[in-house]
């Protein structure tokens, strides 16, 4: 994406924008197609459930003279694929002649898409039609589940890490990972199923004193949704 090209230069777009030599052209067809391209940037390519995510971007056209230009007309539509799926939904339209903005939030693993369907713009003086040209570009999102989890000491001594998986992981395994020093590898520590409503809580040990031992909490990938993993706890003991 060229935002400085496109924004400083060509915030707005006529016929006098064309080249002198296409708009006057005696030899211009009835409708001239003009190619054009999306331009997209997502905020990000991995994001947690149900966290903002946002594209923006323009739809521009190549003139023949080689020039770039944000088309005069036409809509561009957001759409959205989940993995594992065939289907294309439609979240929302914007205007093609003006920088798209569109908002929606992280739901699982998708494909985004942003169609520009074509447009037109006719030469009132030479009777010549501009056709700009259908377009699209896409990208990819992955989602971690919201596993929520926090450290709790119901009592003297006794600590636990709780949380609730989201979305959709009631009555399904899920796992606490220790490691015993910084550099050494995670291994399995515990594992529950959850609740009906994707709630866990496991008792956690710590180390003798002076050393620290480090916990997270585990969700292994899904079709719709990737490896999820908590924020890590430190035990320590002094």
């Amino acid at each position: 994406m060229r935002p400085a090209r496109l924004f400083a230069a060509l915030l707005s777009f006529s016929l006098v924008s064309l080249p002198a030599g296409v708009v006057g052209a005696s030899s211009a067809s009835a409708a001239d197609s003009i190619p054009t391209r999306v331009e997209m940037q997502a905020s990000a390519g991995k994001l947690v459930h149900d966290t903002p995510y946002k594209i923006v971007g323009d739809v521009v056209a190549t003139l023949p003279d080689g020039s770039d230009v944000r088309v005069p007309d036409g809509q561009a539509k957001l759409q959205r694929k989940f993995r594992g799926k065939t289907a294309w939904r439609t979240l929302a339209t914007a205007p093609a002649d003006q920088t798209f903005q569109f908002s929606t939030r992280a739901v699982a693993n998708a494909t985004y898409r942003v169609v520009y369907g074509g447009g037109s713009v006719t030469d009132e003086t030479t009777g010549t039609a501009y056709v700009f040209e259908p377009s699209q570009a896409s990208k990819g999102l992955w989602v971690a589940r919201d596993l929520n989890a926090r450290d709790v000491q119901p009592k003297p001594n006794r600590y636990f890490i709780k949380g609730n998986v989201n979305p959709g992981w009631g009555k399904k395994i899920v796992k606490l990972e220790r490691k015993t020093c910084k550099k050494c590898r995670w291994k399995v520590y515990a594992k529950q199923r959850t609740t009906r409503t994707g709630g866990y809580r496991f008792p956690v040990d710590f180390p003798r004193p002076g050393r620290a031992w480090f916990y997270r909490v585990v969700v292994p990938k899904t079709t719709s949704h990737i490896k999820s993993t908590s924020q890590v706890f430190r035990a320590l003991t002094y």
